[in-house]
């Protein structure tokens, strides 16, 4: 059925760069299509750009759109077995397939006697991190087998209005309006989260610019800054709208949330602090968390290159999952930014200007340390209903009460007091390696948390 409508909507084929393909015209033609697709009815824009971003980790390919280069792939499907599509990042396995360059196509995974290459190196490898790379190979060559075996989506029926969910239930599924159809083209191709991380990088270096010359930068920088806010707002709100749940389910997901939090933070902290021109001496903490929301930024753009394309977890359909992933993200982004506020501190030294981040990190730190502990508690209600245990000495627990603890250490009196500005200063940006061991280090680990759609 998938190539049926795909043939009768394209009536002519065109070459580009070599690649039996058709027309962008036709293509084009195709992206508001409605199909069904991971149990629900999306356009075939998102589909191939889904499609596109885990083969190729790129939106498009040989100057051959998303919409373009998956419908030529099931319409020329022997053409397209040889050609180096599917992305391999490690270098290693590279060299074990005998790859010339970072792609391989199907027929690279294929012996002259029609075996499966990746089958005996999977069975030969007991590593985890080694097996990592061919497992996510192994399943960008399930997503081609299933593309050109038309399972992978098929043609939306307004007449039929669900689909059979294989269990006895009938779910429904409803047409997308005109808004929605048009939203996910404009989403899929505008690269927000590309722009975001600019954005915010150079915001960061004028920052810093501002910082140690006597340029006056800062009102460009802010003037990013607010541009930023308003992208990733937007961009995390379209990712809600057209998901039809909020989005906490991926590392991407969680990952902009934080960025939106620390920047609408970075937004309105000042503003409050601000007194006459004090609000200048707040310009290290503003770039300190420009840099940062730039990295997260990055991070998560990274991340969107290699989109899960398996169903929603029914652990992740839970209401306690919403509340914890917010509360935690907000405290990450109320930590983080007493962290930076620490680092300005520091290259400050002392004065006004040091004072004032001083007070900014009591201000960021209690909330962010009592936000963090509700997190946790809501995190095992989560467990509860999702494993059955409200607690387990998973290496992601472990590091998010170690994260907890670390930055409690400064509101202990006798504590805080020994340590000092300066040493509480360092302390608090050591203190940062925590959270980024709990949101990123525990990855490598073996850990039950892992993020899935």
């Amino acid at each position: 059925m998938t190539v049926l409508i795909l043939i009768l909507a394209t009536v002519m084929t065109a070459k580009s760069a070599a690649v039996s393909g058709i027309p962008r015209s036709h293509a084009d033609s195709l992206a508001s299509r409605q199909v069904v697709y991971d149990d629900r009815v999306v356009t075939f824009s998102t589909v191939s750009h889904e499609v596109m971003m885990k083969l190729y980790g790129e939106a498009s390919y040989r100057g051959m759109s998303a919409e373009q280069a998956v419908a030529s792939m099931i319409l020329y499907p022997d053409e397209w077995k040889s050609m180096p599509l599917m992305k391999v990042g490690d270098a290693g396995l590279r060299r074990q397939l005998g790859l010339s360059g970072k792609y391989a196509s199907m027929t690279d995974l294929f012996d002259a006697e029609g075996r499966y290459r990746l089958d005996p190196l999977l069975e030969r490898t007991a590593e985890e991190r080694e097996r990592r790379p061919l497992l996510e190979l192994d399943e960008k060559a399930g997503l081609m087998i299933l593309l050109w075996g038309g399972m992978l989506f098929e043609p939306y029926d307004a007449d039929v209005g669900g689909k059979d969910t294989g269990k006895g239930e009938h779910k429904e599924l409803r047409p997308l309006s005109p808004a929605r159809v048009r939203g996910e083209i404009i989403y899929n191709r505008f690269p927000a989260g590309k722009i975001l991380f600019i954005l915010l990088f150079s915001a960061s270096a004028i920052g810093f610019l501002s910082s140690l010359t006597s340029l006056r930068l800062i009102s460009l920088g802010v003037a990013l800054q607010w541009i930023a806010v308003i992208l990733a707002t937007w961009q995390y709100g379209m990712i809600w709208w057209l998901g039809d749940h909020i989005p906490l389910g991926t590392m991407q997901d969680t990952l902009l949330l934080m960025v939106v939090a620390m920047l609408w933070l970075l937004s309105i902290f000042p503003l409050l602090l601000r007194k006459g021109r004090g609000g200048d001496r707040l310009l290290l903490l503003r770039s300190c968390g420009w840099l940062a929301c730039g990295a997260f930024a990055l991070v998560a753009w990274l991340n969107a290159a290699n989109p899960a394309v398996t169903p929603l977890s029914p652990m992740l359909a839970s209401p306690w999952l919403s509340i914890h992933v917010t509360i935690m993200m907000i405290s990450y982004a109320l930590l983080v930014m007493c962290s930076a506020a620490a680092l300005a501190a520091l290259l400050s030294g002392r004065g006004d200007r040091g004072e004032l981040l001083h007070r900014t990190e009591n201000h960021l730190l209690w909330p962010g340390v009592l936000l963090l502990a509700a997190g946790i508690f809501t995190g095992a209600a989560w467990a509860s209903t999702a494993w059955g245990r409200w607690w387990a000495w998973d290496p992601k627990e472990v590091f998010a009460l170690v994260s907890l603890i670390a930055y409690s250490v400064p509101l202990v009196p006798p504590l805080g007091e020994r340590l000092g500005a300066r040493g509480r200063d360092i302390y608090l940006i050591a203190a940062l390696l925590t959270i980024l061991m709990t949101y990123f280090g525990v990855n490598y680990l073996p850990s039950i948390h892992a993020y899935t759609r």
